[in-house]
């Protein structure tokens, strides 16, 4: 039996990749793979994860799958906040009140709102804290969000101002809703 060596910078939470590349520079799997990286951080900077629509969310996916980024647990969790997700939750609520007889609702979306995906994050994790669960793979995801933001994660402080903005709109228009 033989077993050949991994020749890609694949891992479930990025970091092989990710530490072969602070210890080693881009170049660190050979020659091929410099172009596959500069590709992923062209395409992260094509995105502002402060300031992102769910069917932005989508298309950056995408475009990171089609450049050679291959951490797929990042890549879903990036999908879950996309346009086509939430379509399918639709569906699968419409199947569940079909089967169940009970209405399920849940609150429309529009796909071209603005998300501050960043600011979710760290709720998120501030919340599992507060129940008292662990936060490795939220914290891992805020990683992956905060490297849309070069080596140094600076996140502009204008897009956080734009998106805070966003953000306390769609609260507000949530609070009149209820």
């Amino acid at each position: 039996m033989h077993i050949s060596p991994i020749t890609e910078p694949i891992s479930v939470s990025g970091a092989v990749a990710k530490t072969a590349r602070a210890a080693h520079g881009t170049d660190a799997f050979g020659s091929g793979h410099t172009a596959v990286f500069t590709q992923i951080d062209a395409v992260k900077a094509r995105y502002d994860m402060t300031n992102i629509s769910a069917r932005e969310v989508d298309q950056t996916a995408k475009d990171l799958m089609n450049a050679g980024y291959k951490d797929i647990v990042q890549i879903g969790r990036l999908l879950i906040q996309g346009e086509q997700w939430h379509l399918q939750q639709d569906v699968m609520l419409a199947d569940a009140t079909r089967e169940t007889g009970v209405a399920y609702e849940i609150a429309p979306m529009d796909p071209t709102q603005k998300l501050n995906l960043v600011a979710k994050a760290e709720a998120d994790i501030e919340y599992l804290l507060s129940i008292g669960k662990d936060t490795k793979y939220a914290k891992e995801f805020l990683g992956f969000l905060k490297s849309f933001y070069g080596k140094n994660n600076a996140i502009p402080a204008a897009s956080t101002r734009v998106a805070a903005a966003a953000e306390a709109a769609l609260a507000r228009q949530n609070t009149t809703l209820n």
